[in-house]
């Protein structure tokens, strides 16, 4: 039986503890803060908990965001390459791989090729080993991008004469 032996405050009851007896448990009155006008210690350490919990959510997201863009811009930036070079010269354009660094404004496509237009022998009309280029970052969300630097390696371009044009003309005039 828990008996009431003393009021100490409006919000705090002193009761004697059934399980040890001869003790005092201090327990607070829901009904009032301890001090008006402030609140309780438990809505700090609530508030303090809902924010942690945001925080961490917060940098999960972050962080996998992060890693779906950097896993699937090469593989985004690879299928546009293709689409867009094969609808800008009239000709299939293939990649092997594409290696995007968002953050650095580096990239580098591995094995470009354009196809020959139809009517022309050879396979292709050009093969690109490697094609490094790097981009002023800041330029990229605004009307000029700024292009550092442009790299080839191992080019190979094969050139078709059919009068009275030649197999990179067409692929030219195709451009414009």
């Amino acid at each position: 039986m828990i008996s009431l032996l003393r009021l100490a405050a409006p919000s705090e009851v002193r009761l004697k503890s059934p399980e040890k007896p001869g003790r005092f448990n201090v327990r607070q009155n829901n009904n009032c803060c301890p001090v008006p006008g402030r609140p309780d210690k438990r809505y700090f350490v609530t508030v303090g908990k809902r924010f942690l919990f945001i925080a961490i959510g917060l940098v999960v997201l972050l962080v996998a965001g992060y890693l779906i863009l950097t896993f699937s811009l090469d593989s985004i930036v690879k299928s546009r390459v293709e689409q867009i070079g094969t609808e800008m010269t009239g000709t299939r354009v293939t990649v092997d791989s594409v290696s995007v660094s968002p953050f650095s404004g580096e990239g580098t496509v591995h094995g470009l090729r354009i196809a020959n237009p139809v009517g022309y022998a050879q396979d292709s009309a050009m093969d690109i080993g490697n094609l490094f280029i790097r981009l002023d970052v800041r330029s990229i969300l605004s009307d000029e991008i700024v292009v550092k630097e442009v790299r080839i390696s191992n080019p190979v371009v094969y050139l078709e004469q059919k009068l009275p044009d030649n197999n990179l003309a067409t692929i030219y005039s195709s451009i414009r």
